[in-house]
């Protein structure tokens, strides 16, 4: 696992809203916080092409998990 701050998951999340090739990303036990997951929710709301992220063993609040299923009802890449 890469260990990373929250300020590069949110550089991270900003990335993907115009990401057109990554595929799957896995940010498992990577320090990633309630901050980082709203921008990895602003980004699924506008990118179609991601089909797997995962954010297992991170240290999200419930405002993140909550962003989170919010995009997750509009977005149309993920399986």
């Amino acid at each position: 696992n890469v260990v990373c701050t929250p300020d590069l998951g949110t550089q991270i999340a900003a990335a993907l809203e115009k990401n057109t090739h990554l595929k799957a990303l896995h940010m498992d036990s990577t320090f990633q916080n309630t901050d980082s997951a709203l921008a990895f929710a602003a980004a699924l709301k506008k990118n179609s092409t991601l089909e797997t992220l995962s954010l297992e063993y991170n240290d999200i609040g419930p405002e993140g998990f909550k962003a989170l299923a919010e995009a997750l009802a509009v977005n149309t890449g993920l399986k």
